[in-house]
């Protein structure tokens, strides 16, 4: 069987957010879109941010849980 579970590899005290933990259904069949963004860390994040504001159709891919790669250990903080 499949662990499905979301896996942060750092243990940071902002992973523990219930909302980084959604989990999403996986992609299946054919999509379109005007940029693929692999990795939801902070660059990802910021950058589909940016990419949706100024009107672009942005798909972004995670394998694990959003923010808990090598943005799960930073000690910086976002608000």
């Amino acid at each position: 069987s499949t662990d499905n579970s979301l896996i942060c590899t750092h243990d940071s005290q902002w992973t523990h957010d219930e909302a980084i933990h959604t989990k999403y259904p996986k992609l299946t069949g054919d999509r379109k879109t005007q940029v693929a963004i692999v990795g939801a860390g902070i660059t990802g994040l910021s950058t589909a941010i940016e990419l949706i504001q100024r009107g672009y159709h942005v798909t972004l891919l995670e394998s694990q849980a959003i923010g808990c790669g090598t943005t799960g250990g930073s000690t910086g903080h976002v608000e």
